[in-house]
């Protein structure tokens, strides 16, 4: 699942990664740091920025480790809504 979650994110397919993501879920196939990370990209090229935090706060609610990766991610969609602030 977290292949098709990164080649969504190289395509900026944000709605079928999160059917994907929902599929792994009704599995009991639990979302790791790496498939929210694809996630969070996806948003970002899908021009979405904003909802690449709404992704990570779920990830917190979750439990779910943000890695250096995850913060990457997240640093590129400040630069993407050009709130280098944030990304500070």
């Amino acid at each position: 699942y977290t292949a098709l979650v990164h080649a969504c994110a190289e395509m900026g397919d944000i709605e079928r990664a999160q059917v994907t993501i929902g599929e792994m879920e009704a599995l009991n196939i639990w979302p790791d740091t790496v498939t929210y990370t694809a996630l969070i990209s996806c948003a970002v090229n899908a021009g979405e920025p904003q909802k690449a935090f709404e992704i990570a706060e779920k990830m917190k609610v979750k439990d779910v480790h943000l890695n250096v990766r995850t913060y990457t991610a997240l640093v590129h969609a400040c630069a993407e809504m050009g709130d280098i602030e944030r990304a500070q």
